[in-house]
């Protein structure tokens, strides 16, 4: 289904507008990390596209007017590590041992269409 619906979106993408085509790099970095995760391949831990989903989230957490939003633009922890907790791919013990609110998390998550995982996920 993908191949077959490449064709027709790809000549679109050039035209999509900012933030809506680093969301498309955002999601599918993670989804990227999740198979490496899946697979025990992990890599790609700086890549442009981990950046780009950097940028992406820090973007709609400096438009948020949620003081945890604020907060978590002030992290100083691994930019792989800060990218995975945003995306709902670190359990409430994997944010807090790599050095970020909790709580601050949760709230800024519980805007987002994604969850956070109730058991630890490999990396």
């Amino acid at each position: 289904a993908w191949e077959a619906m490449g064709a027709a979106i790809d000549p679109m993408l050039p035209h999509f507008p900012v933030p809506v085509n680093s969301q498309f790099v955002f999601d599918s970095c993670t989804h990227e990390h999740d198979i490496r995760a899946a697979i025990g391949q992990a890599g790609a831990r700086d890549s442009q596209s981990v950046r780009v989903a950097l940028g992406f989230i820090r973007n709609m957490l400096s438009l948020s007017v949620q003081p945890e939003a604020q907060e978590l633009l002030q992290a100083t922890i691994n930019d792989f590590d800060f990218f995975r907790s945003m995306s709902g791919r670190r359990s409430v013990e994997q944010i807090a041992e790599c050095g970020l609110n909790t709580s601050a998390v949760q709230a800024v998550i519980a805007s987002m269409p994604l969850s956070i995982p109730a058991a630890s996920i490999p990396e």
